[in-house]
C-alpha cells in the first residue's frame, strides 16, 4: 500500500510505476500503448507517466491510501476447517463483530477471513494482518475471541500489534 503523499515526483518512468504496483515496466508500457494509462513522451521519446495517472493506476489496483484514510480498522475471522466455513462460521463471526462494533464506529474495515488451525502460524490471513500492522495500514483489530487469532501465544501477538500502534480487541473478553 502506498500513501498518496509518497508520490513525490511529477513524472514516473514505466519501471518506477511498475515497481509501485508490483508489475514490470513492460506491463506499464503496454497499458500506455493500449490507451489505458495516460502518459507523455519526453524530448528523447521516453515514456513519462504523470503523478495523477500513477495515483489512478494504484487506486485501480487497490494499492493507494489517501493520507487521511491511512489507517483503517480490521476484522479478523477464522474457522478451523472448511466444514465450519461451509456452515457459515466465518460470516457469522464477521456479522457478530460488525454488530458489536456499531457503537465503536468502524472506520472502513478490512475484513480478513482465514481457514486453518489456530496452531498454524503461517495462515495467509494472519500473515497479511501482521504485514498490515507493520506497514501502519490498520489502527484497530477486532476478533470474536482470543482463540480465533491463535491458540497459543496470543500475548506475543498482542505485544507485536501494540508495538506497531495497533489496538487488538477480543469482543468476548471485552464483554466479561
Amino acid at each position: 500500500m502506498i500513501r498518496k503523499s509518497e508520490l513525490t515526483k511529477d513524472f514516473y518512468k514505466p519501471k518506477e510505476a511498475g515497481t509501485l504496483i508490483g508489475r514490470g515496466p513492460r506491463t506499464v508500457s503496454s497499458l500506455v500503448r493500449a490507451g489505458k494509462l495516460e502518459a507523455i513522451r519526453s524530448d528523447t521519446n521516453r515514456i513519462l507517466i504523470p503523478r495523477d495517472s500513477v495515483a489512478k493506476l494504484l487506486e485501480q489496483s487497490g494499492l493507494l491510501l489517501e493520507d487521511e484514510d491511512a489507517r483503517r480498522d480490521a476484522i479478523y475471522a477464522r474457522a478451523s476447517s472448511h466444514e465450519q466455513k461451509n456452515r457459515g462460521d466465518l460470516e457469522r463471526q464477521v456479522l457478530d463483530i460488525m454488530n458489536a462494533c456499531e457503537k465503536e464506529g468502524l472506520d472502513k474495515p478490512v475484513i480478513i477471513r482465514d481457514t486453518g488451525s489456530g496452531l498454524n502460524t503461517k495462515r495467509k490471513g494472519l500473515v497479511r494482518l501482521i504485514e498490515m500492522a507493520k506497514n501502519h495500514e490498520i489502527k484497530r483489530i477486532f476478533i470474536t475471541s482470543k482463540d480465533r487469532l491463535t491458540r497459543f501465544g496470543y500475548e506475543y501477538l498482542e505485544e507485536l500489534f501494540a508495538m506497531a500502534g495497533v489496538e487488538l480487541t477480543a469482543l468476548q473478553e471485552k464483554e466479561n
